[in-house]
């Protein structure tokens, strides 16, 4: 017997440590004899979500700490209420692996998640719940013209503009060239062109807006007007010269059109004289049929509003006869007359761009206010502050490309020059998704490059149930969301 027992002892201890050596960071053996507790649970965040495609996601978490961790099993549902009985994406059996992407998931579609983490007493915590949405399908997707560091361009482009015409999107651009000519270009989204990166030069498509020397002295009437020169005063001298071109920016354009009308308004934004110290707000009236447009002499000085002291940053349509102009820490809004009618009080924010929105159509509309660091601001209609949160955690330059947009169903979209990445809010700033588009197949489908930025390098426009992304590259992504 006493053969037997130590024949007992030596295999069991012989096993000990085998079982020991087999995985040493893995060791602590769950001990029946010691009351288990149960494992602190791993928590999930919008911060902590990686890649967001139209049909994946990528959820990272913070890592358990046990010593007797056996797996973090990562359940999805399409509801609510996430449990061991949902559906298992994936089970991880080491405590360092946190992150997990699952695929063959929906275009913009609601997903909620949990981690649990299982200890190897049997015993299971629960992290939070994190819905995320997938990015919307992409309908097209091509390239305008390329513009950047080092590249022959000849055009300023604004930031976009779009609007829904019996089922289909239009696109508008403000385009200043090298000859001072100021044109509207428009295209026509078509739903075939799926991921078709060219094809389109939009020179083709062009409306011109202004062009020509009306007094013939030589300088052309949008140079004079950019210059603060009387095109009917000869004697009038421009205060630049022509070759600042490069410093003078169609920077937004906003184009009205009310249903059931070809009456169309246009007013475009500009960032003028070196290096964008003062701005001008030109106004067209004309039809979108034809195509023909001239300047609304009725705005401002002969269709050039002045906004006072202050530059300009961004414009955004109130009503049919209203817009509001965001200058610095307060804003205009103005009538179609070009008559001041309201001046905010001073707010607690450097406003970069502007856009305005409501949680459903017809619903109570708010003000949405970025500055250069991403902060996003919600006011009412009154202007009174109703919550802000960040919209992009880092500004990577001086230069920021910045595109924001609110629709009329609760979404607040921006871009971020961080992560190459359109961000999605809903309108109390709680994070739904990001679009980072790895549907197409490319590393970074965005491009927002802080170091070679100009106003019209991020753009987001929409329209009923389009949205329409403008990149560093000028390509166009639209999807239906």
């Amino acid at each position: 017997m006493k053969n037997i027992n130590s024949l007992f002892l030596a295999v069991s201890f012989a096993l000990t440590i085998l079982a020991c050596a087999e995985d040493p960071s893995h060791t602590n053996i769950f001990d029946p004899e010691t009351p288990n507790d149960f494992p602190d649970s791993v928590r999930l965040s919008p911060e902590l979500v990686g890649m967001i495609s139209d049909d994946l996601i990528t959820l990272n978490w913070t890592q358990s700490g046990i010593n007797d961790f056996k797996a973090y099993h990562i359940y999805r549902s399409m509801e609510a209420g996430v449990n061991d009985a949902s559906t298992l994406v994936t089970s991880l059996p080491y405590p360092f692996l946190t992150s997990s992407t699952d695929v063959d998931l929906q275009p913009n579609t609601e997903y909620y998640y949990r981690v649990s983490v299982e200890d190897k007493g049997g015993l299971v915590t629960y992290s939070n719940e994190l819905k995320i949405s997938t990015a919307p399908e992409t309908i097209f997707c091509l390239r305008i013209v390329r513009e950047g560091s080092g590249t022959d361009f000849n055009y300023h482009c604004s930031k976009a503009d779009a609007l829904s015409e019996d089922n289909s999107i239009y696109l508008f651009f403000a385009v200043l060239d090298k000859r001072w000519e100021l044109s509207m270009w428009t295209w026509k989204a078509d739903d075939s062109m799926v991921t078709d990166r060219g094809g389109w030069h939009p020179n083709r498509d062009g409306t011109t807006l202004i062009s020509g020397d009306s007094d013939q002295d030589g300088m052309p009437d949008m140079y004079e007007i950019i210059t603060n020169t009387d095109p009917f005063d000869p004697t009038s001298f421009s205060n630049i010269e022509p070759e600042v071109f490069p410093f003078i920016v169609p920077a937004q354009i906003l184009v009205i059109k009310e249903p059931g009308s070809t009456s169309t308004t246009v007013f475009v934004l500009f960032m003028e004289t070196p290096y964008y110290s003062d701005s001008k707000i030109l106004k067209f009236i004309g039809d979108f049929e034809t195509h023909d447009f001239s300047l609304d002499m009725n705005w401002g000085d002969n269709g050039i509003l002045r906004a006072g002291i202050g530059r300009v940053f961004g414009i955004s349509k109130l009503s049919s006869s209203r817009i509001l102009l965001a200058k610095r820490q307060i804003y205009d809004i103005y009538d179609f007359s070009g008559n001041l009618i309201f001046t905010s009080g001073d707010l607690p924010i450097r406003i970069g761009v502007v856009s305005e929105g409501s949680n459903t159509p017809g619903g109570d509309h708010y003000l949405y206010l970025t500055n250069w660091d991403g902060q996003i601001y919600k006011l009412d209609e009154s202007g009174n502050e109703l919550t802000h949160w960040i919209g992009f955690e880092e500004n990577r330059g001086s230069l920021v490309p910045i595109g924001l947009y609110a629709d009329e169903r609760g979404n607040v979209f921006i871009t971020d020059g961080q992560r190459n990445t359109v961000n999605r809010y809903d309108s109390n700033g709680d994070f739904i998704s990001r679009w980072d588009g790895a549907n197409y197949n490319t590393t970074k489908p965005f491009f927002f490059d802080n170091d070679v930025a100009t106003f019209g390098h991020a753009s987001i426009a929409g329209s009923g149930a389009n949205i329409v992304i403008v990149d560093m590259n000028t390509a166009i992504y639209r999807a239906i969301y």
